[in-house]
């Protein structure tokens, strides 16, 4: 499903299946736009990024928006927040991605934590998350 001035992405990528299938289209209202947008961006500039999958059979489900119970990550996560994404870089490894966001801050001036890439093989997550700081703050995963 498109989502208004997004390229890159389609919301069933980015919201989790249960969400999906009961809000549809209104799932967007869950969603955190800038963060949205900056993914679309990155897109751009990194080559195609994978958040979910499952609507094409994948197993990736809860690498955008999750649920409010779900058990995965942290009982706050941005995640449930619509404001934090795992990201799967298709022709980069997270490691770059995490270089490539690092090296200019101000090109993705939404992203403001990172999870500590040593910690999260096979992805990056990125989010947005209030730290009154001007750097990109590293945080330990949940």
């Amino acid at each position: 499903m498109k989502i208004p001035g997004i390229t890159h992405f389609e919301l069933e990528e980015l919201v989790d299946p249960v969400t999906f299938r009961q809000y549809g289209a209104n799932s967007i209202w869950f969603l955190n736009m800038p963060m949205v947008k900056c993914l679309d961006r990155l897109r751009i500039a990194i080559g195609p990024i994978t958040i979910n999958n499952w609507m094409d059979g994948g197993p990736l489900d809860l690498s955008g928006l999750r649920p409010p119970d779900c058990k995965i990550g942290a009982f706050r996560s941005q995640h449930k927040r619509g404001g934090a994404f795992d990201t799967h870089p298709q022709h980069i490894t997270p490691q770059e991605l995490f270089e490539h966001i690092m090296h200019d801050r101000t090109l993705y001036p939404e992203i403001t934590a990172i999870e500590d890439i040593a910690k999260t093989p096979g992805w990056l997550h990125i989010d947005n998350r209030w730290t009154n700081q001007a750097d990109i703050l590293i945080v330990e995963p949940n």
